[in-house]
């Protein structure tokens, strides 16, 4: 469920049906679990197919600007696997961009964090908040 929309605006129809059919899907625990444990793979992929449309880039030309290869960025806009931290901060030092990393408690401190089959964590909107932006 990696789909990846790029410059669609949130108030179209479209957009709306989208979200409503979201939010549908995500009452199923195991497709919410897998949604929040694909979320920063399609982070990562969304940042990557938004800088290289805006410069005019092929996959190839971005994998020379990260020291990557094309099918290296493949595999990222494909939002295949997760991103080690050093192949985050490659990606921001070559794109100027800034990572945020937010920990803090989760509403209920109580609850364990779910976790899927291979033990990461599945609830990141309580307990980790990834930022990609652009640097200042």
């Amino acid at each position: 469920m990696s789909a990846i929309f790029i410059g669609m605006d949130t108030q179209t129809s479209e957009w709306q049906a989208f979200g409503a059919w979201l939010e549908d899907q995500l009452a199923d625990p195991a497709v919410r679990a897998d949604w929040y444990a694909d979320a920063l793979p399609r982070a990562v992929a969304l940042a990557l197919i938004r800088h290289r449309d805006a410069n005019g880039w092929t996959q190839t030309e971005l994998g020379r600007a990260l020291g990557m290869t094309q099918a290296q960025v493949s595999r990222l806009e494909c939002a295949e696997h997760v991103p080690s931290f050093d192949t985050l901060l490659r990606i921001a030092d070559a794109l100027g961009l800034a990572i945020g990393i937010s920990i803090r408690p989760r509403a209920d401190a109580r609850r364990p964090a779910p976790r899927s089959a291979k033990g990461a964590i599945v609830e990141t909107t309580d307990q980790l908040v990834i930022e990609v932006r652009p640097a200042r």
